[in-house]
């Protein structure tokens, strides 16, 4: 202002709007107040030192930009108290939703465990041991698709799953429902995944470890391991159990023919690519696009 004489502009004017934008209510006041009160003390500054000047010394002028000042304060205030409402209004529907999600995936857990455990009253009951084979399998199924959700409603990411930890509370829940004292690894390099991703690869691998139990883990030194790693394009899935004996996929795909169907399914639905080998125990490599 004082290199350009004194030529009046707007620029001075309109620049506490960037206050009101970018920073608190608070804040945008204070600065506006420091900034006004430099404007101020360089008015004051020219209107002694330039005497000649026509436009510091018209009050018409003066009160002009004054009033100008004042209505972009206001208008900057107006506008910061309407947005901040909006955004708490935003913020309000979301909690909302969040906790409505939640109580969404609590109740589908509790319904899916009424159930397990109305298989589970049946199991007891049953005698026959292929019934009973296949009660225990259809439970540790319909578990499968309930520990998705209590991993949901425990946490706030309502779009991803931890892998590790998935797999970790699923193959700990078969175990116990079979009494089996496998060990089992898990690898994935802290890997999530979308609820549906999830949910395909957790069908898969009860399958799997169920298939391992009854086939291939007969020594005392039981132990599967699961690696799940990434690429650009891809995620790779590696399942393999400690089984010395040669597998059979003939009599594997007869006696389980269910289980062999969910898991061709699960992978043609996610677009992927399984490759079974048998020569020396179980070993399942799985590539699903990412």
């Amino acid at each position: 202002m004082i290199s350009n004489g004194f030529n009046i502009s707007v620029f001075h004017i309109i620049v506490p709007l960037g206050y009101f934008l970018l920073f608190s209510l608070k804040h945008s006041l204070i600065i506006t107040m420091i900034h006004q009160s430099v404007v101020l003390g360089i008015y004051t500054y020219g209107y002694h030192h330039y005497p000649d000047n026509t436009l510091l010394h018209d009050k018409a002028i003066l009160a002009a930009i004054i009033m100008a000042s004042l209505i972009v304060i206001l208008f900057g205030v107006v506008y910061h108290l309407a947005v901040e409402n909006s955004y708490r209004q935003l913020t309000d529907s979301n909690r909302q939703k969040e906790l409505l999600l939640k109580e969404i995936h609590h109740r589908v857990k509790n319904n899916l465990n009424i159930i397990s455990s109305l298989l589970g009253l049946q199991q007891l009951d049953e005698k026959n041991p292929e019934t009973k084979r296949l009660i225990i399998a259809n439970r540790l199924r319909i578990d499968t698709i309930a520990i998705v959700h209590e991993i949901l409603y425990k946490h706030n990411d309502f779009e991803k799953i931890d892998f590790y930890d998935y797999m970790d509370k699923l193959s700990s829940t078969i175990f116990e429902m079979y009494d089996s004292d496998a060990r089992i690894t898990i690898q994935s390099d802290h890997i999530v995944l979308p609820f549906e991703q999830m949910l395909k690869f957790g069908i898969i691998t009860n399958e799997l470890i169920i298939n391992s139990i009854k086939y291939a883990l007969t020594n005392t030194d039981n132990e599967i391991k699961i690696t799940f790693t990434q690429t650009d394009t891809a995620y790779l899935y590696h399942y393999e159990d400690s089984s010395t004996e040669k597998v059979n996929p003939k009599n594997l795909e007869q006696e389980q023919s269910l289980g062999t169907d969910l898991i061709n399914m699960m992978v043609e639905q996610m677009d992927g690519i399984i490759t079974l080998s048998t020569d020396n125990g179980l070993v399942y490599k799985i590539e699903v696009p990412r």
